[in-house]
């Protein structure tokens, strides 16, 4: 033992030389033990002093600190100053990933991995489950300053980190609890992965932060737009144009379609939907809840308020026209009864547009109001 002094502590540079060497050791333990005729004879070799002060004579509080050290630097090192996703490679573009892109959330979970693989060590379990937990909050801290500093700038950005945190989520209670835990304490998972799944519990609460930034981003959208039926006027006005009934104005197009991205691109109709994607119980009790009823007060009042106004116009060209004595004969349709049936069609074509949705829109007062 005292001719091999030098493998009992860490080298500072190389700390997994120190795994390798305590590794060895215990492994020849194991296989002295072995050849010993009992189990009488193996309980009096374990608590012999020879066997308990050459496990003493491991430095494991120092072999610890070290990889801890390691560890937190490696994952700091990715943590930058924004929250930006790897763009897919064309070849797998096509396959939605399962795992996160974005750097910083390989690196959090490469972090979590080695606290179970290539730095664990039995005598040290304790403490590398408590690093985890504290990988987990230390991480989440960041991503939480990082969305406060610089929140995404895009719907498609905050839907891309707001996946990425899915699957982030879903590696941290699913895959290391399956792949790592399992193997080292297989009478324990369940209580090892409820208390992973309790510490992923603020990423959640991130989650719902940025779906609110996405509501209200497609909402302003949307109402942006559909103010655009303020166009409507110009071409009916006095022009003698006539409805098309086949036709709707862009404005509708233009104000669905970030909603329609939206489901298009995070909608699953699987269940359970795979990691990253919306459920069809998440589309029903909160994208849709949240998303219609603003959108539709928004158009209700906007096209009231235009007719209104439009109704007033018309009335008082006709009051002028009776008083110069030569207005033109009457029209089936006056100017604002077109502007009417057009805001009608307008209205059809966006309810045939969320159809495919979901039914929601046909349960909704405010459209039916705007009908």
């Amino acid at each position: 033992v005292e001719l091999m002094s030098h493998v009992f502590s860490p080298p500072p540079e190389h700390p997994l030389v120190f795994h390798a060497n305590i590794s060895l050791t215990f492994s020849f333990l194991s296989d002295f033990e072995r050849l010993l005729s009992s189990a009488r004879a193996v309980t009096r070799f374990r608590s012999s002093p020879s066997h308990k002060q050459l496990k003493r004579r491991f430095n494991l509080s120092a072999y610890f600190m070290l990889t801890r050290k390691a560890t937190v630097h490696r994952m700091d090192s990715s943590l930058t100053k924004t929250l930006e996703r790897s763009t897919p490679s064309s070849s797998t573009a096509t396959s939605p990933p399962t795992t996160p892109t974005t750097p910083c959330f390989v690196a959090t979970i490469d972090a979590l991995s080695s606290c179970f693989g290539v730095l664990f060590l039995p005598s040290l379990s304790h403490r590398y489950f408590k690093l985890s937990l504290e990988i987990l909050s230390r991480f989440h801290s960041w991503v939480s300053s990082s969305i406060e500093k610089h929140p995404p700038s895009t719907i498609a950005a905050s839907l891309s980190l707001r996946s990425e945190l899915s699957l982030f989520i879903n590696a941290v209670t699913v895959k290391i609890p399956e792949e790592d835990l399992r193997r080292l304490f297989p009478t324990m998972i369940e209580e090892l992965t409820a208390a992973f799944v309790e510490a992923t519990l603020p990423f959640s609460l991130l989650q719902e932060k940025l779906a609110r930034l996405v509501v209200g981003e497609i909402v302003d959208i949307a109402c942006n737009k559909l103010g655009d039926l303020r166009s409507i006027p110009s071409r009916y006005r006095l022009t003698g144009v006539p409805v098309s009934l086949e036709a709707h104005f862009p404005y509708v197009e233009e104000a669905l379609a970030p909603l329609l991205s939206l489901h298009s691109l995070y909608y699953s109709p699987v269940s359970p939907p795979p990691p990253g994607k919306l459920s069809q119980e998440e589309w029903d009790t909160f994208w849709l809840p949240e998303l219609l009823p603003p959108i539709f007060e928004s158009y209700l009042d906007a096209t009231t308020t235009l007719l209104k106004s439009e109704y007033e116009k018309e009335a008082i060209i006709s009051n002028l026209n009776r008083s110069k004595k030569h207005g033109a004969a009457d029209e089936p349709l006056s100017d604002t009864d077109k502007m009417t049936v057009q805001l009608y069609l307008d209205v059809c074509y966006l309810n045939d547009s969320l159809a495919p949705i979901h039914s929601f829109s046909e349960s909704s007062p405010t459209l039916a109001s705007l009908q």
